[in-house]
C-alpha cells in the first residue's frame, strides 16, 4: 500500500472488509461476534467449508484474525461486535455519500472525454464531507480510475478549487493531470500522451536476451537444473516464483525477477504489451483478474500501460507483469526439475503516479 493510506481505503478497510478485521470471518466463514469467530460455514449436506489457506500467515487477513484480534479481545472481548456495528453504520453513511456525489456531479459538472468542468460558487455550497466526495468522483472519471487519489492529493486539489486568491491558476497534478482554476470555473482535465506501439516478441531457445525498446527493458531468460533450481525456488517460495513485487503505489523501476517450472510451461513464451480484456490468474487468488484492474490497483498511469511487457505462454495466458504481479501458472515447487529464470530490467520508471 502506498504510505498514505487513501481515504476511500480507510474507509474500506472499516466497511468491505470488517469481516477480515474482526476476526470473525475468513472468505469461507460466517459474519458473527466473538463467539463465532473464525468457525466455518457448514454446508447444507452437513460439510464444513474450510479454505485451506486460512492458517498461512504469510496472508495479512490471517495475521489479522489469527495473531491481532484475539490480543484485541483480551482488551474487550465485545471487540468483535463492536467494530461489525462499527462497519455497518459506516458502510450505510458511504453508501448515503456515494449517492448524494453522484447526485451533485450530475447537477453541477459538465464532462467532455478527457476533462470535467464546474463552477465554484456551486461547489462552496456543499458540505466538507460531500467537497471531497465530488472531488473523487471528478479525479476517477478523469484519471479513469475508480480510487483515484489519496487524501493529501484530493486536499490538494480542494484547497486549490476554494481558496480566493490568485484569482486565475494552474496546477500539474502528475500523470497527465492538470487543474486549472479561471475565475469562477474550474477544470480537471487529462493531457492525453499518445500510447506507445504494440509490441509483440517471440522468446527463442533458452538462454536468450531479448531488448524491449517500446517499455525501455531488457530481459534475460536462463534454465537452471538440479540443485540450482531448487535453490532457486526457494529463493522466491514465498512469491510463488516472483522477486521484488512492489507494494501497490510503489514504481516499478530496476530489476525484477520471476522463476517458472519450465517443464510446466505451454512454449513458446513471448513478450508483448497488453490487449484489450486481457485477463491473468494471479498467484495467490481464486479465479483471474483483468490486466487494466491491475495496473489500476499499481497506480500505474493510463499513457504508461502500454509500455509495461507481459510474459505470455504458448496458450496466450499472461504469466507475469515484471514488477507487478505473477500468475499461478508453473509454479515453482520442490518437485521442480527445471526452472526457467526470466529477468527484466527497467531503464527508466514505468509507475505510479509521482507525488
Amino acid at each position: 500500500m502506498a504510505p498514505q493510506e487513501s481515504e476511500r481505503t480507510g474507509r474500506l478497510a472499516a466497511t468491505g472488509r470488517q469481516a477480515r478485521a474482526t476476526g470473525s470471518a475468513g472468505r469461507p466463514h460466517r459474519q458473527s461476534g466473538a463467539a463465532g469467530a473464525g468457525r466455518p460455514v457448514r454446508e447444507p449436506d452437513g460439510r464444513y467449508c474450510v479454505d485451506s489457506s486460512n492458517l498461512e500467515r504469510k496472508y495479512f487477513r490471517n495475521r489479522v484474525r489469527l495473531d491481532l484480534m484475539p490480543q484485541l479481545q483480551k482488551l474487550n472481548p465485545r471487540i468483535a461486535l463492536s467494530l461489525n456495528r462499527l462497519a455497518e453504520a459506516m458502510r450505510a453513511e458511504d453508501d448515503y455519500l456515494a449517492r448524494e456525489a453522484d447526485r451533485v456531479f450530475a447537477q453541477i459538472v459538465t464532462t467532455s472525454e478527457s476533462a470535467c468542468r464546474f463552477e465554484k460558487a456551486d461547489f462552496l455550497k456543499l458540505h466538507l464531507a460531500l467537497q471531497r466526495r465530488l472531488l473523487r468522483r471528478v479525479f476517477g472519471f478523469v484519471a479513469g480510475e475508480p480510487n483515484p487519489g489519496d487524501f493529501t492529493r484530493i486536499e490538494l486539489i480542494r484547497s486549490a478549487v476554494t481558496r480566493e486568491h490568485p484569482p486565475n491558476l494552474s496546477l500539474d497534478l502528475g500523470g497527465g493531470l492538470r487543474l486549472t482554476r479561471e475565475y469562477g470555473t474550474v477544470t480537471l482535465r487529462r493531457e492525453r500522451k499518445a500510447e506507445p506501439a504494440a509490441f509483440d516478441y517471440p522468446v527463442a531457445d533458452v538462454p536468450f536476451a531479448l531488448a524491449i525498446p517500446e517499455a525501455g527493458a531488457d530481459v534475460s531468460f536462463a534454465l537452471l537444473n538440479g540443485e540450482a533450481a531448487k535453490r532457486g525456488g526457494a529463493k522466491f517460495e514465498d512469491r510463488g516464483g516472483s522477486d521484488r513485487e512492489p507494494a501497490s503505489g510503489q514504481a516499478v523501476s530496476g530489476t525484477f525477477a520471476a522463476m517458472f517450472d519450465y517443464d510446466r510451461l505451454c512454449l513458446p513464451l513471448s513478450m508483448r504489451s497488453r490487449r484489450p480484456g486481457d485477463r491473468m490468474q494471479l498467484f495467490g487468488l481464486n479465479g483471474s483478474k483483468k490486466v487494466k484492474d491491475i495496473f489500476i490497483d499499481a497506480k500505474v498511469p493510463p499513457e504508461r500501460r502500454g509500455a509495461i511487457p507481459l510474459l505470455v505462454d504458448a496458450a496466450g495466458r499472461i504469466l507475469w507483469i515484471p514488477g507487478l504481479r505473477r500468475s499461478a501458472h508453473a509454479l515453482v515447487t520442490a518437485q521442480t526439475e527445471r526452472a526457467l529464470l526470466v529477468r527484466v530490467t527497467y531503464q527508466h520508471e514505468t509507475g505510479r503516479l509521482p507525488n
